[in-house]
């Protein structure tokens, strides 16, 4: 049903002869779908002196007549939980007592230990229906705890007075049950009536375990027994595990991790992620016990399905029957506590993307004061397959992903309060230490991933440039092996190789040699100062750096600077005529002919490494303090690349723009060698804001996926074509804060609305990435399935991932929508800085890299960043965020493009003070604060003698704001302007 009862109807009993068997009636009035039209429901027992009709009558005060069909119903207060009933003297009550009648609170005082009688009924012998005869009874009064009197009809537990039965009512769904053992009296049973208005058409007979449909259609009603100790499913358990399991071991890889941690004797509640139609299989063979799981009811009365499933007694669930909720989990509960091993699905139904979603907050009941262990659940490996519901996956997809490794991992029991919050925790965390486990058995190093590829897509374009440069897969080997043999007698020395090289063809074909070699690249910031390269270089013990002289004197020329690179310095135009033609070819051809394995073992044994070994160090931007040099494993690259796939469904005819440096982390992993390790086609140009070459670029190749920095995204809206732009399917932003105006103007003008993501270059660099939404057809219309984004936020957590917030001061775990300091935790996550076991020890602790950022979650696992720590100035005892008032600031100028930077500055009143670095935007800063307004109140808002213009904002190589710089010019230009 889709609207709740409208009213509730006493009824009459009418008394022939006092007898010991009382009888109690129970009406429910449950909407039909018109307004003034009801239902109303009835059933009586009967006992051994007699019978009982159920009969219609009016609530005191109105007319004893029925209403006419045409005449609206009475609105009354539905009755949310009876207790009990009861006989009573007729004298005890007169009339009916609404629920919500004010006298109801003063029968409560005047019946001490008593709840408020609600309801009473008078004899009516005129709405007895003539089928049925009256029949005698004493006056009987319904009994509620005036704390549960709001809300719909839910159910009776008890009947007092020597009648032995209780009846359930669930007026949403249109049932009426028979509970608690009660059984069909001898004189006549239970009966239902169906009318319309006033109008009473007859009965239906009622079994004990039935419920009563308004269609008359009796469905079976799970019995409650009054101890759980499993005899037959265990039977049922084993003949099934035995025969499903081997069949399932054909196609899958399956391991039981954790089971340690579940009791050898007793019950137990579990607590699973929801991914596929497989998961009660699964678990129920990795517990090595029968499990029962909560089931969603129409799947319970499916009969492709009844006969299977109700041989493992699992408790049906309906989750908008608010009653048959309640009962199940009731029902939950007693059977762990009586010993049986119970399962709940927090998420309620399968992931439709891949990520958590909401946990409902029923599992909170059923754990709550629970004396037997509560154990998280993580399924990993089932997304993607044929029984998830990842969007493409086929039936022939899932054929060729025979030998898929499926992990069903038992954490340790929680400790404490258990709330959806710490369930959510734990089961993330589950779920990075099986990503981890995945990755290290199924993936490779980057150097022998490179050549499974490779081989798997020979002839198809694997990179292109603005040069003019292609090279298919096979061509791509080849010329990675070649350069390798060039660059190795130079290299042999050292192990941390320099690449100073844009985003190109040469420049990835250098990575993937410096792979080859198993050496760790380190691709250097050539936007960077000359003073940060050598410092770079230092950190990271480069001795030698692969570079190109046609790049060297670009870039001199466009910066008017020269870069001291050292004395080892390879260029690429010195090494490239070394190579004779006919090499070229004899290689190609060599490799082709060996095939994969003995290509990779007689032409490149030295790509095999480690996974926990260094793949990249990436000498961070320093854009908040000073630069570091962060270590990424191949674990690392290998497990964010994982992570990427489990969302986003990659196609070999997939283009990706190629624009971020490799000398950042999303370039690296993302650009360079997710492209690499999926078959996509990869255009690179090493210029980002060159927006006439991109453009020229998008019209030649048609992109159909651009990674990039919401700055370059603002730039592209405004200057490239649309018809560039045209094949796009998919574009993500990080690294900077994606304001919905540019999101919005992005999607007016090419289509497709960018998703944005968060990371850093500890996590090589993705974390959380919002997805496209889910869409299913209902009823022919389109309604979202599971979202994937929410504006303001950054999305949820990729697979693998674990998210926790945190008190910035005390490190106490905080749960949703509450600010904290954002820590991470995942197999993405670095091992630490190279050579700096100070600055390692600060970032990881536990296994958690602590971000230096402040966040929230919301109930459906969505991250939003309000700021970095270091991006807040305590003013006059008040955290305020630079980055909240650059968007107020920006909002209210009415801008495109950047106009305001936020620093602070000691104050010796206040503590600190905010100053404004801004470009022209066309007002005066006395202009803006007005029409800033109440959006910044107290100390939030700016003084107009703290705005300092300047030319230009000193940005970063990745396209980020170079917050450092601007912090160091606000202070300069505050101390400059101070006497």
């Amino acid at each position: 049903m889709k609207r709740l009862i409208a009213s509730l109807l006493s009824l009459s009993l009418t008394a022939a002869a006092p007898g010991p068997a009382a009888a109690r009636v129970i009406a429910g009035s449950l909407p039909r779908g018109g307004t003034g039209s009801v239902v109303p429901v009835a059933a009586a027992l009967g006992g051994a002196g007699g019978r009982l009709a159920p009969v219609l009558s009016q609530p005191a005060g109105l007319s004893p007549a029925l209403p006419s069909p045409a005449a609206p119903t009475p609105s009354l207060p539905t009755l949310h939980h009876i207790t009990s009933v009861r006989a009573v003297s007729p004298a005890a009550v007169s009339g009916v007592v609404p629920s919500a009648h004010p006298s109801a609170q003063a029968m409560a005082a005047s019946m001490p230990g008593s709840p408020a009688p609600l309801f009473s009924w008078a004899p009516n012998p005129a709405r007895v229906p003539s089928r049925t005869p009256a029949a005698a009874a004493p006056s009987a009064a319904v009994h509620a705890a005036p704390e549960r009197m709001v809300g719909s009809f839910k159910y009776v537990r008890s009947v007092e007075t020597g009648v032995g039965a209780a009846l359930s009512a669930s007026p949403e769904a249109g049932l009426l049950r028979l509970m608690d053992g009660a059984q069909p009296s001898v004189a006549g049973g239970f009966n239902a009536v169906a009318g319309n208005a006033g109008a009473v058409h007859g009965f239906s007979p009622l079994s004990a375990g039935s419920a009563y449909l308004p269609s008359g259609r009796q469905t079976p009603v799970p019995e409650k027994r009054p101890e759980y100790r499993p005899r037959a499913i265990n039977s049922w358990f084993r003949m099934w595990d035995t025969l499903l399991y081997p069949i399932l071991s054909i196609a899958y890889r399956i391991y039981s991790r954790g089971t340690e941690n579940l009791p050898t004797k007793g019950g137990a509640l579990l607590l699973p992620n929801h991914v596929s139609w497989l998961d009660v299989l699964l678990i129920s063979h990795a517990a090595k016990r029968p499990v029962r799981f909560l089931m969603y009811k129409p799947y319970y009365d499916s009969p492709y399905l009844h006969w299977f499933v109700k041989g493992f007694e699992p408790i049906p669930l309906v989750p908008g029957d608010p009653a048959q909720v309640e009962w199940a989990l009731a029902e939950a509960r007693r059977a762990m506590e009586a010993g049986d091993t119970v399962a709940i699905f927090p998420e309620g139904s399968f992931t439709e993307n891949g990520t958590l979603k909401r946990f409902k907050r029923g599992l909170e009941t059923i754990a709550k004061d629970s004396k037997v262990p509560v154990i998280p659940v993580h399924l990993d490996g089932l997304w993607g397959s044929w029984f998830s519901k990842k969007q493409g996956t086929s039936f022939w997809h899932s054929l060729f992903n025979i030998g898929r490794r499926l992990t069903v991992r038992f954490g340790a029991p929680l400790a404490g309060e258990v709330n959806v919050d710490t369930v959510r925790d734990a089961v993330e965390q589950l779920s990075a230490v099986n990503m981890r486990e995945r990755v290290l058995a199924e993936r490779k190093p980057l150097g022998v991933a490179l050549v499974e590829s490779a081989f798997q897509n020979w002839g198809r374009p694997a990179m292109s440039d603005s040069t003019g440069v292609s090279l298919t897969y096979g061509e791509m080997l080849a010329g990675a092996k070649l350069l390798a043999d060039q660059f190795g007698p130079a290299l042999d020395a050292s192990q941390n190789v320099g690449l100073f090289m844009p985003s190109s063809v040469g420049g990835a074909i250098s990575n993937a040699a410096v792979a080859l070699l198993g050496k760790t690249a380190v691709n250097l910031n050539y936007t960077a100062s000359s003073d940060a390269l050598r410092q770079s270089m230092a950190q990271a013990e480069v001795k030698t750096v692969i570079t190109s002289r046609r790049f060297m004197s670009e870039l001199a020329k466009r910066t008017g600077r020269s870069y001291d690179l050292g004395p080892d310095v390879i260029y690429l135009e010195d090494v490239a005529p070394r190579i004779p033609k006919w090499k070229k070819a004899l290689t190609f051809v060599l490799m082709r002919v060996l095939g994969r394995w003995l290509t990779q073992w007689l032409l490149l044994p030295r790509a095999t490494a480690r996974m926990e070994d260094d793949a990249t160090i990436i000498p961070t931007s320093g854009s908040t303090a000073f630069p570091k040099a962060v270590r990424l494993s191949h674990l690392n690259v290998q497990s964010n690349i994982k992570m990427m796939e489990e969302l986003f469904a990659f196609k070999k005819t997939d283009v990706m723009l190629g624009i971020l440096p490799f000398f950042h982390s999303f370039g690296f992993t993302e650009t360079l060698w997710m492209a690499i390790l999926n078959g996509i086609h990869a255009v690179y140009h090493a210029n980002p804001f060159e927006t006439d070459e991109i453009d020229a670029l998008g019209r030649q190749f048609k992109p159909t996926i651009l990674l990039g920095t919401p700055t370059f995204l603002r730039r592209y809206a405004q200057t490239i074509s649309k018809e560039a732009f045209a094949a796009m399917r998919l574009v993500v932003a990080g690294a900077e804060k994606l304001y919905i105006r540019d999101a919005k103007s992005f999607n007016d003008k090419f289509g497709i609305t960018p998703l944005e993501g968060y990371g850093a270059t500890e996590t090589a660099p993705v974390s959380a990435v919002s997805v496209p939404d889910v869409y299913k057809d209902r009823n022919g219309e389109k309604v979202i399935a599971q979202d994937g984004r929410r504006d303001e936020s950054v999305g949820r957590p990729p697979p693998g991932v674990a998210i926790r917030i945190v008190d910035p001061e005390t490190g106490a775990f905080l749960g949703a929508d509450k600010p904290g300091h954002i820590l991470i935790k995942g197999p993405h996550v670095m091992p630490g800085y190279y050579g700096d076991a100070a600055r390692t020890a600060e970032a990881l602790k536990d296994g958690w890299y602590y971000t230096g950022d402040i966040g929230t979650r919301d109930r459906d696992g969505f991250l939003f960043i309000t700021g970095r720590i270091s991006r807040f100035s305590k003013i006059g005892g008040e955290m305020v965020s630079h980055g909240l008032v650059e968007e107020k600031l920006q909002d209210a100028s009415g801008q495109p493009e950047r106009r305001f930077a936020v620093a602070g500055a000691p104050d010796a009143r206040m503590g600190e003070k905010l100053i404004v670095l801004y470009t022209d935007f066309g007002a005066t800063p006395e202009e803006l604060l007005a029409k800033v307004g109440d959006s910044l109140g107290g100390v939030s808002k700016p003084r107009a003698v703290n705005f300092f213009k300047i030319a230009e904002f000193p940005m970063l190589g990745s396209g980020k704001l170079d917050l450092k710089a601007v912090a160091e010019l606000a202070l300069k230009l505050d101390a400059e302007r101070l006497p």
